[in-house]
């Protein structure tokens, strides 16, 4: 009995040769996240080497000011906004709105918008509620 595991049985797992197949905009938004992560997690220790420098040098004020957390997550914020008003995704928002709008028993450009109101309204109230 052999326990081994073809390869083509793994299918996510098994990135190896496959990788060239994965778009550059994915491979750049891993990338980011991936710096985004590791930097958010060491927040903690760039704040405290910020204390090994002087008072108010210039590497002392740039250490405290990336060892915020909550200014760590402001400019990745941005950077993924940035990301997200990428041509792919904006094409794919329009799609979305525009499946739901020829849903609408209404004239196209009011059903558009309606649509887009709607989901914009519900995305902010589902990131927005409560978890339990």
């Amino acid at each position: 009995m052999n326990s081994t595991i073809a390869p083509s049985s793994l299918g996510a797992l098994s990135i190896g040769p496959n990788i060239a197949r994965i778009p550059i905009v994915q491979k750049v938004g891993t990338a980011i996240f991936a710096i985004a992560l590791v930097l958010t997690l060491l927040a903690g220790r760039i704040y405290s080497y910020s204390h090994h420098f002087p008072k108010d040098s210039i590497r002392s004020n740039i250490l405290y000011f990336l060892g915020e957390v909550e200014v760590v997550f402001g400019i990745w914020a941005g950077v993924f906004m940035a990301m997200t008003a990428t041509r792919p995704i904006v094409d794919g928002a329009a799609a979305l709105i525009g499946l739901l709008a020829r849903a609408l028993p209404l004239p196209s450009a009011m059903a558009f918008y309606a649509s887009a109101i709607f989901l914009g309204h519900s995305w902010e109230a589902a990131v927005r509620s409560p978890r339990p």
